[in-house]
């Protein structure tokens, strides 16, 4: 097959069943090369300002989405606009990069993490929002759980991969031989996996592969290995974490959390979904984009095979998202972010603090 893609097919929005949403132009480039067909774009509302890709991935049809900015806010409002135009939707997947938070956990670079919730939370917790109490922090507001759907589907993932590989690689591998360019996004054979002492900050902001930094502060771990794919709890915020300390606190007030983001916690109470994220950096100093097209192209291929294993009539059959998004018809361009997430939280269609 050809890349890139020529549009094969012209049907409704309400053909859509699957949103597919990321935050950068490089999870952007990794979602749409993991499309089977491409669609031609069906006319658009003039409320709607996102930009979208339409096409199938394993039978679903689904519409691709990438935000304009990064963050929360930004994603509650990409997604209110969303579900006023694509008004079939079954459930949403926010895929992209992370950082990881090693625990007790093997956690490592490239690897993948998919939400899933532990019955302490539905998935997905806000780190920089909510209260201390006795018990510890607790996150506020208390986010939706990951749709039955998708859980179900998760589960039947977790079950096949303890007994044999995953199939992030062959679809990486596929992508690559109709697209020579998505060769960029393979596993850099140049870069090393370190993970240093969460105290032990990054010496020279100038050296990108930590050349200057003492190595006697590194995490001595087992040889380097291929990509895992983890289920567990993911945290979101509207912050770049960059500080090993500041990842220390939020694994010592969220126990369970394997990775952190800026995205989720903003689409949880919007509608139902979860979060699919390749490990890029482990949120401390020592970060940098050296691995942030490998972890895209994981979370991507990830994210198609939680499509392959979930049957196209079971999906047809469950019931639509609700239309959150509906309000945003009336609001239009007449109030920033910040003021339609207020109208909207005062309408009970949102549950997310306004930053």
């Amino acid at each position: 097959m050809a890349w890139p893609l020529k549009a094969t097919k012209t049907l409704t929005h309400d053909n859509y069943t699957v949103a597919w949403i990321c935050a950068l132009p490089i999870e952007n480039t990794a979602a749409t090369n993991m499309l089977d067909e491409l669609h031609f774009t069906p006319p658009q509302p003039e409320h709607d300002k996102n930009i979208y890709t339409f096409g199938s991935i394993c039978g679903h049809n689904v519409v691709i989405v990438c935000q304009g900015k990064m963050g929360t806010t930004a994603a509650s409002v990409l997604a209110a606009r969303m579900e006023a135009t694509v008004r079939k939707l079954r459930f949403g997947l926010l895929v992209g990069i992370a950082g990881g938070v090693p625990n007790e956990r093997d956690i490592r670079l490239g690897d993948v993490v998919i939400s899933k919730g532990d019955g302490g939370s539905g998935g997905v917790v806000t780190h920089d929002h909510g209260r201390e109490t006795p018990r510890g922090f607790e996150s506020r507001p208390f986010l939706n759980g990951v749709p039955e759907l998708l859980m179900n589907a998760f589960n039947k993932l977790e079950s096949v991969l303890m007994g044999q590989d995953s199939k992030i690689t062959e679809y990486i591998s596929q992508a690559t031989a109709r697209n020579s360019r998505f060769l960029e996004f393979e596993r850099p054979a140049s870069l090393v996996d370190n993970l240093f002492e969460k105290d032990y900050i990054h010496v020279n902001p100038n050296d990108k592969t930590c050349v200057e930094c003492d190595k006697s502060r590194l995490i001595q771990r087992k040889t380097q290995r291929g990509t895992l794919v983890h289920f567990g709890i993911v945290a979101s915020g509207n912050q770049v974490i960059k500080d090993g300390i500041k990842r220390g606190k939020i694994l010592e007030a969220h126990p369970g959390v394997i990775a952190v983001e800026m995205e989720a916690a903003g689409l949880m109470n919007v509608f139902g979904c979860a979060t699919i994220r390749g490990i890029c950096d482990y949120a401390d100093s020592h970060k940098n984009d050296g691995w942030h097209s490998y972890a895209a192209a994981v979370a991507a291929a990830a994210a198609k095979e939680v499509l392959s294993i979930i049957p196209l009539p079971v999906v047809l059959a469950a019931p639509a998202i609700s239309i959150a998004g509906e309000l945003v018809l009336y609001l239009g361009e007449s109030f920033s972010n910040s003021k339609i997430l207020e109208v909207l939280q005062i309408q009970n269609y949102f549950r997310v603090e306004v930053c």
